[in-house]
């Protein structure tokens, strides 16, 4: 997952610097076999870019091209998209779990699709509840990022098993008030759970300014969470019911969880250009209206 200090330092990166997008996604049947589409891509548009470079330049473009051209051949990359940025003293590379376009730029470091990119991904919370412990996540770029686990333990109940007891013949001893206590007592527990869990999620989404709440498990606990938090917080949340306590493996989950993820901002998206079609404040549609009306400089 890219870190928030690696996108702060991107603008003050060097120059000249090549730049790249590229389209790895290994499901993509261009990008499988001996022969990585992503690659040739790169060569091709590298070679058209060329044509374009300040002659003092062509040199040190050239050395950077053959740089990331011998990287990606010797290192297949599984992600779906990368970003990398080559200079004499740079060489970062993003592999990123999104789509990108294709893109080879030489000067400046070429941001714009990147930002898009983070503007686009907003982070989501994901909140993984099961019966002995819950696990944060934050969902961001296509990638999952465990923060923290806490379990629940039940204190023990005042009320005790009643063992076997003398009595006289043929009368009964019941056990349905105690049981009642009991199964008070549970739910009680839980309640506390639920609303320490909720306050704790409350504050850990007002200071990561997180778009969105997923909370997934069980309806009754992920429900019960749901129901402590603000009304706020309330509205941005998506309650998941499904029991995934029992994945392990984080490729997994993170398969599990993105068809949810991935219909939210769908959602967003519809929302955003209804509200936009909706608006009769001086709105225009399509790219030769808008030209027009920027021509005219409004």
């Amino acid at each position: 997952m890219i870190k928030p200090g690696t996108i702060q330092s991107l603008p003050e990166l060097p120059v000249p610097i090549l730049t790249i997008y590229l389209d790895t996604n290994p499901a993509t049947q261009i990008n499988q076999g001996l022969n990585l589409g992503y690659l040739t891509k790169f060569e091709s548009q590298a070679k058209a870019l060329a044509e374009t470079v300040p002659t003092d330049d062509l040199p040190l473009f050239l050395q950077q091209v053959q740089r990331a051209d011998a990287y990606l051949q010797n290192q297949p990359l599984q992600c779906r998209g990368a970003v990398i940025f080559a200079g004499p003293d740079t060489w970062e590379l993003i592999p990123l779990q999104v789509e990108v376009e294709d893109e080879v730029r030489w000067g400046t470091p070429a941001l714009a699709q990147l930002f898009w990119l983070l503007d686009e991904h907003k982070p989501h919370g994901i909140v993984l509840v099961g019966q002995k412990r819950v696990q944060i996540f934050v969902w961001w770029l296509g990638e999952m990022l465990e923060l923290e686990e806490k379990e629940f333990r039940m204190e023990p109940s005042k009320v005790k098993e009643m063992g076997p007891v003398s009595r006289p013949a043929g009368v009964r001893v019941s056990r349905g008030t105690d049981h009642d206590v009991y199964e008070h007592h549970v739910d009680a527990q839980y309640a506390r759970y639920h609303r320490q869990i909720a306050q704790h999620v409350d504050l850990w989404c007002a200071a990561e300014h997180l778009d969105s709440l997923f909370v997934v498990g069980l309806v009754e606990m992920a429900k019960g969470i749901w129901r402590e938090l603000p009304h706020g917080l309330r509205e941005k949340t998506t309650v998941v019911e499904e029991d995934l306590g029992w994945v392990v493996s984080r490729a997994e989950l993170e398969k599990r969880i993105e068809p949810f993820v991935e219909r939210h901002e769908r959602e967003r998206e519809v929302v955003l250009i209804d509200g936009l079609l909706g608006d009769t404040r001086a709105v225009v549609i399509g790219i030769d209206e808008t030209l027009v009306q920027l021509q005219q400089g409004r």
